[in-house]
């Protein structure tokens, strides 16, 4: 159909990925992976520590290896890491425009209640604020294929 202003894919070609290394974030990186397959999208792997210190940053840099190995098992070409310190929610605003990135997909932990209201939601800022296109994971959410986070069949 000549003209059609439906776009069969988007044109996506770097894919900002916050992570903080937990089981919500490895589920969220089961919904990363086709979108940068499908669009041939470099994938940005960030994190924000909020104390400036060496271990922190450190732990950053391992849980970021980690997520590097299963994005290149994949087969995603193009990876790049980051770790920035600063509170998440701004971190993460900032560095879509500072890296160029043209979508986030991030996890949800799911919080409600007091926890919420204490801890503050980073999804929830980010949605907010953010310049660009933003594929929020739930914490329940599992692949529609029944691929587990660990990658098995359950």
């Amino acid at each position: 159909m000549t003209g059609s202003p439906w776009k069969q894919r988007p044109d996506y070609e770097r894919i900002l990925f916050p992570t903080d290394g937990s089981r919500d974030a490895r589920v969220a990186l089961l919904e990363l992976v086709p979108l940068a397959l499908s669009t041939g999208a470099t994938v940005v792997v960030f994190e924000a520590v909020p104390d400036d210190d060496a271990d922190a940053r450190s732990a950053a840099t391992e849980r970021q290896r980690g997520a590097r190995r299963q994005l290149e098992q994949a087969g995603i070409a193009g990876v790049e890491c980051v770790v920035q310190h600063g509170q998440p929610g701004p971190a993460i605003v900032s560095a879509v425009e500072h890296l160029g990135c043209d979508v986030i997909v991030m996890a949800t932990h799911g919080r409600t209640g007091l926890p919420r209201l204490l801890l503050g939601s980073v999804a929830e800022y980010v949605l907010r604020h953010a310049p660009c296109p933003i594929l929020l994971v739930p914490s329940t959410t599992r692949r529609r294929s029944g691929t587990s986070v660990s990658g098995t069949r359950p």
